[in-house]
């Protein structure tokens, strides 16, 4: 596939949404996806200045904590998703 075409097939679909949805719709998916950046980065200044009151015993417990239910919650997503896999292919 040639790099025009590539570029074509990538940019119809944006053009078909801004199109259809508006310029409203763009700058809402803008602001959504900026205002995630800017929550990721006060949260990881705010567990960074949290060591120095909680001490690093239990931000280390926090962080372990969080990382116990990212993975529940990405066992629960995947075996959801094998599970759907099975019905549709069974």
């Amino acid at each position: 596939m040639s790099a025009t075409t590539e570029v074509r097939r990538i940019r119809s679909p944006l053009f078909y949404r801004l199109h259809r949805y508006g310029l409203e719709a763009v700058c809402l998916a803008i602001g959504f996806f900026l205002a995630g950046i800017a929550w990721s980065a006060l949260l990881a200044y705010g567990i960074a200045g949290s060591r120095r009151l909680l001490g690093p015993t239990l931000v280390r417990a926090f962080s372990a904590l969080s990382g116990l239910l990212f993975l529940y919650f990405a066992a629960r997503i995947f075996l959801e998703g094998l599970r759907d896999l099975h019905i549709v292919a069974g």
